[in-house]
């Protein structure tokens, strides 16, 4: 799922034409329809198949693409996703 806004003042839910996960390059791939207009700020809610075996925090790289056919991306920065350390319990 995808909304305007952070998880402090969700806004607007946003649509999803697709969603893919390469497993080779690690890479998720989320296309918006409609494209999101410059100036946004964009929250993407992931479930997890199953959580990593450590916790802690892990980070990956962010890269926005315009639409368009082999349009350049724009690097981000870092985002940071948190998985806390669960012990015995489920």
């Amino acid at each position: 799922f995808a909304f305007l806004g952070d998880r402090n003042q969700r806004g607007e839910k946003l649509t999803l034409k697709s969603t893919t996960f390469d497993p080779n390059t690690q890479t998720i791939t989320v296309i918006f329809d409609p494209p999101v207009p410059p100036g946004n700020t964009v929250s993407i809610g992931l479930k997890p198949v199953r959580n990593p075996d450590y916790g802690g925090v892990y980070q990956f790289g962010i890269t926005a693409y315009p639409p368009g056919e082999n349009s350049p991306g724009l690097y981000l920065g870092v985002g940071r996703l948190a998985i806390y350390d669960a012990g015995d319990r489920w």
